[in-house]
């Protein structure tokens, strides 16, 4: 076997652990909730069999604080299941009346409050749930707290993720020899760089999808056969009550096949229990009754006497038949299905980026090899490292806001979870500026360092914070890092011949390592507290210095910049003296700004969620966005280069923008927002790399410094996106939200039409001398 072959071989075999175990540990999260899920709806089936066993008794009317044999129904419930800590009664005012556990009967609190979810609440380690007790004409008597331990659980969630992470190692090894056996058939050429050669990396990509494939749908059949027995036994408990009573009045030779209020027991039976969508109850001799749908599947429960007479054989009479809810079954199997595919889809991307990196550095490592598109790739690589590591705190950055202490600032606990991302923002647009003025003083690759170390810096802070002050101000320490850092990525490449494929590599590296990012950080906070999240993220921040020295040397080699004695003022007055800037800006530049701001980052989750769409679903709504900034940027960029035309492509993305607003108008559903965000990520592809290849290609600027140019207006495009919020704020909470979003977009595709022809010098001085305008 050739050396290339064994370099090709461990390479891969090193990427696809990584991305193995970084993919395993992100389903093992998903997976993790919804097995917690399933198994404290168990305890909820005991919970709701003893809220019916005594609202019946209340029915009749027993008093509560003199209720016979409560004591033994609660003993009763808590035998059921061995991580039942305690079962509480206590009355209105939440004084205790009845208890398993030896506790001081003093009032429980905020039981009204805590009793309207169906969620279950956290007591430290333990688990809560307080069901309203109601007696004889719907009156409130009392409250059932129900307290479980949650070591069952765990260790119920820690099974079967070994079992399915003994199935990972067991497909990794059948994923190696596939791809060992596969290269025994390579022929490869010792000079070529392995990870380089896209035939192989292709390979490569198949490979780890049917491994990921064959993961996901084992887990799946796993899962599916856990909520079956997790159902089954639910059904079980809750039916218990009534079984139990039938019986009962059996052994007391009463025929239940004429008790009337069967049917009513059925149906509460029905309402209280999600998993059921019909019952039914047949009997030896009599009339059958039953409530709901019921056919399809279903359990069998007979219903025999000798049970309390202690007979030798008991004697059948009947039988109850619980109907399964199949659809919310499938709705939870969709769910895991769903996420399974996200993790699939995320692991591959990783893969994808990793695999390019690790290219593109071994590339460097021979100066024969190096191209003008190596910068590019470098700087793509680096902002993915940067943005895997900064936005890893991004989904709960305000949650840890809240948990901090806020009482000697004075800072009510709803302003602390924004406050932080709000000065994080500022800071940010302050480090944009600060590039702007310092690019003629330092290069890029000092100024992405120093965003860097901020960033890293703001990351250990915030772990370190205990209260909301010092917190605030690791988060505006972080947004100024982004700021620098991400205005100095693209001073890198405003100096290059193929500039606008450069700026489509690097928002592709950044969205990549957001997504990435965001999901690696969701997964440790499931795991760990926050802090140590922190801390990681800096971890990863920091690593992005190691790419820092080879493309700052590629960078050297392949960058065509020009130097300009002008100063900052200069630069300045330049800019806003160009009439076409203006332009650009106003028709173009806030328009696209306003869009992703304000359409996609604030509109759609919030008119989505109000139209009842999960946040799962939401989320995986972004991914279409991140997914077509990833692949089409560096495409539509490389398109952007040859054309020669930024205006024109300028103008669609433009009229791309008010399309996607259009489009969501007309088709305010789940798959009509989707084609509207896919739209706008492709007019965020073309606009990302044409609008500041435009403005730099003005007459009036070509003699002043590109990389203060473009920092100007990056800042100057800013304000669209704050204005975007703000405009979409207003048009939300207006009744007739969907015309404003409308009215929106009608206004972008006439703006966009105003530049193109004013772009078009030519073309406008035709049709004025033509009189057709």
């Amino acid at each position: 076997m050739s050396r290339a072959i064994k370099k090709l071989f461990t390479a891969s075999l090193i990427l696809i652990a990584c991305v193995q175990l970084f993919t395993l540990m992100l389903s093992s999260s998903t997976l993790r909730t919804e097995l917690t899920r399933i198994s404290l709806s168990s305890y909820k089936g005991i919970a709701t069999q003893l809220e019916a066993t005594i609202e019946r008794g209340l029915r009749f009317g027993r008093p509560l604080d003199g209720f016979a044999s409560m004591q033994s129904h609660l003993s009763k419930a808590k035998s059921m299941a061995g991580d039942i800590e305690a079962l509480h009664i206590t009355d209105p005012d939440g004084k205790v009346l009845y208890t398993t556990a030896p506790v001081t009967p003093t009032a429980f609190k905020d039981l009204e409050q805590n009793s309207l979810t169906d969620e279950w609440l956290k007591d430290g380690d333990s688990r809560l749930t307080i069901r309203p007790l109601y007696g004889y004409k719907n009156e409130k008597k009392g409250f059932l707290v129900v307290k479980i331990g949650t070591h069952g659980i765990t260790q119920t969630v820690r099974d079967f993720l070994y079992t399915t992470g003994l199935i990972s190692t067991v497909i990794s090894f059948i994923t190696a020899g596939l791809l060992f056996a596969r290269l025994l058939f390579w022929k490869a050429q010792s000079h070529i760089n392995p990870l380089a050669d896209k035939k192989f990396r292709t390979t490569l990509f198949v490979f780890f999808s049917i491994s990921q494939v064959a993961y996901g749908i084992t887990t799946y059949h796993l899962f599916n056969q856990k909520l079956d027995i997790s159902t089954n036994q639910k059904l079980l408990q809750v039916s218990d009550s009534l079984t139990y009573s039938l019986e009962y009045l059996l052994d007391k030779r009463i025929n239940i096949a004429k008790l009337h209020g069967t049917t009513k027991e059925l149906k509460e039976l029905i309402t209280k229990t999600p998993e059921l969508i019909g019952a039914s109850l047949s009997f030896i001799e009599g009339t059958p009754k039953s409530y709901g749908n019921v056919t399809g599947k279903n359990i069998t429960i007979p219903i025999s006497s000798g049970k309390f007479t202690n007979a030798v054989e008991r004697k059948r009479h009947g039988t109850l038949k619980l109907y399964v809810n199949t659809a919310a079954q499938q709705k939870i199997l969709t769910s895991v299905a769903l996420n399974m595919g996200t993790t699939l889809v995320i692991g591959l991307l990783l893969l994808g980026e990793l695999a390019s990196l690790f290219a593109e550095k071994n590339t460097t490592t021979h100066p024969q090899t190096t191209t003008p598109d190596s910068i590019s790739t470098l700087i793509r690589g680096l902002c993915f490292i940067f943005f895997f590591g900064f936005d890893m705190v991004l989904t709960f950055a305000p949650l840890a806001a809240r948990n901090l202490n806020t009482a000697t600032s004075g800072i009510s606990n709803s302003l602390a979870g924004s406050l932080p991302i709000s000065c994080e923002m500022a800071a940010a647009g302050l480090g944009i500026f600060l590039v702007g003025f310092l690019s003629d003083k330092y290069r890029w690759s000092s100024l992405f360092t120093t965003g860097v170390i901020f960033a890293t810096a703001g990351c250990v802070f915030g772990g370190a914070s205990t209260s909301i002050i010092p917190f605030i101000v690791a988060r505006a320490l972080a947004g100024l890092g982004f700021g620098i850092a991400i205005m100095a990525a693209q001073l890198s490449l405003v100096s290059l011949e193929n500039k606008a494929q450069g700026m489509g590599n690097m928002f592709a590296g950044i969205l990549a390592g957001s997504l990435c990012g965001s999901a690696a950080g969701a997964m440790l906070s499931d795991l760990f507290n926050y802090q140590m999240v922190f801390y990681t993220s800096a971890i990863f921040c920091a690593f992005a210095l190691l790419l820092i020295k080879p493309a700052a040397k590629v960078s050297i080699e392949t960058s065509c910049q020009t130097t300009s004695t002008e100063s900052s003022l200069d630069t300045v007055l330049s800019l806003i003296k160009t009439p076409k800037m203006w332009s650009t800006l106003i028709l173009a530049g806030l328009p696209i700004a306003i869009s992703l701001s304000g359409f996609l980052y604030y509109f759609v989750p919030i008119f989505l969620n109000n139209q009842g769409i999960n946040q799962a679903d939401i989320g995986r709504l972004f991914m279409i966005y991140s997914l077509c900034i990833i692949y089409l940027g560096p495409v539509l960029g490389s398109k952007i280069d040859k054309s020669n035309k930024a205006f024109l492509y300028t103008t669609i993305a433009v009229i791309l923008s008010g399309a996607a607003l259009l489009i969501a108008t007309a088709y305010p559903t789940l798959p009509g927002f989707s084609v509207s965000v896919a739209i706008t990520g492709i007019a965020q592809c073309i606009a990302g790399s044409s609008v500041l290849l435009y403005v730099l290609a003005l007459p009036g600027l070509q003699k002043n410094n590109k990389e203060k140019m473009a920092s100007l207006f990056r800042l100057l495009e800013r304000s669209g996106q704050i204005a975007g919020p703000l405009l979409f704020g207003v048009i939300a909470t207006r009744k007739s939200s969907l015309q404003g979003v409308c009215l929106t977009g009608v206004t972008f595709i006439i703006a966009g039409s105003f530049f193109y022809f004013i772009a078009n010098s030519k073309l406008l001085l035709k049709l004025l001398s033509k009189g057709k305008l």
